[in-house]
C-alpha cells in the first residue's frame, strides 16, 4: 500500500422540458451545494441549469445547451468563481482520488506509484487549491486561466511569492513531488497516452502535499474540507 497511513441534504427538484423527445422531466439538485445555485441567483432559468446535468441526446438539445453555455466574461466573473468554490471542488477531487486509490492500489505494480487516474485527480486537487489561494490573494481569473493554466510549477511559484508557505508548510519532498508530477499533468499525459519513458512521483509525498494544501488554503479562504487523512 503506497498511501499514508451526515445527514442527507435538502434537495430541490427542477422541472425540465427537453427541446427534443427525450423522456426527462426533472432533475434533483442538492441545496447544500451553493455554487450550483449561483447561476440561478444570477437570473438563469432552472431549465438551463438542469440542462447542464443531462447527457444531450439530440441536435435540438445540443443547440440549446450551446446557446446557454457560460460566456468568457461569465467564466471570469469573480462573483461566480470564488476561492471557496475552487477549494471545495479541489476537496471533492481529492475525495475521488482517495476512493479510486483505495480501489485500485491493491493491484500489482501500484505499491509505490499510484494509478494514473489517481495521480490526475490529485493533480487537479493541487491545481484548484493553488488557484483558490491565488484568487484570494488578488490574482485575476483571466490570469489564472491563460497565464497559469494547468501549470502546477507556475501556480506554486506564484503562490510562494504571495506567502503560501506561511499558511501551508509544504515539506521539501512534497514540493518535489508536485514538480515531478507537473510535466505529466500540464501536458495532459495523465489523460492521453503518450508512449515513451516517464518519471512519476512517489505517491506518499504527493498525497500529503494535496491534503496540506487543502487544509491550509481552506483555513485562509473560509472552507474546511472534511474526511481528509491527517498529515504530520
Amino acid at each position: 500500500d503506497h498511501t499514508n497511513t451526515q445527514a442527507s441534504p435538502q434537495v430541490k427538484t427542477f422541472p425540465y422540458q427537453s427541446t427534443s423527445n427525450t423522456a426527462i422531466n426533472s432533475h434533483t439538485i442538492p441545496l447544500d451545494q451553493p455554487t450550483r445555485f449561483d447561476s440561478v441567483q444570477q437570473g438563469l432559468s432552472a431549465a438551463m441549469i438542469a440542462d447542464s446535468y443531462f447527457c444531450v441526446s439530440g441536435a435540438a438539445d445540443k443547440r440549446y445547451l450551446l446557446k446557454h453555455m457560460p460566456t468568457a466574461s461569465e467564466k471570469d466573473d469573480p462573483s461566480r468563481t470564488t476561492p471557496i468554490g475552487l477549494l471545495r471542488y479541489g476537496a471533492e477531487f481529492m475525495e475521488a482520488a482517495l476512493a479510486a486509490d483505495e480501489k485500485m492500489s491493491q493491484k500489482k505494480g501500484h505499491e509505490v506509484i499510484a494509478p494514473v487516474p489517481v495521480m490526475f485527480l490529485v493533480g487537479q486537487t493541487i491545481e484548484l487549491a493553488l488557484k483558490s489561494f491565488l484568487l484570494a490573494k488578488g490574482v485575476e481569473l483571466t490570469k489564472l486561466r491563460f497565464k497559469y493554466g494547468h501549470d502546477l510549477h507556475r501556480c506554486l511559484k506564484k503562490a510562494k511569492e504571495l506567502g503560501l508557505l506561511n499558511d501551508v508548510p509544504l515539506q521539501a519532498d512534497e514540493e518535489i513531488a508536485i514538480e515531478i508530477l507537473n510535466p505529466l499533468y500540464a501536458s495532459k499525459q495523465l489523460q492521453y497516452i503518450v508512449t515513451g519513458p516517464k518519471t512519476f512521483p512517489v505517491f506518499g509525498p504527493l498525497e500529503r502535499a494535496a491534503v496540506r494544501l487543502l487544509k491550509g488554503v481552506g483555513a485562509q479562504v473560509g472552507y474546511e474540507p472534511r474526511g481528509l487523512p491527517n498529515v504530520l
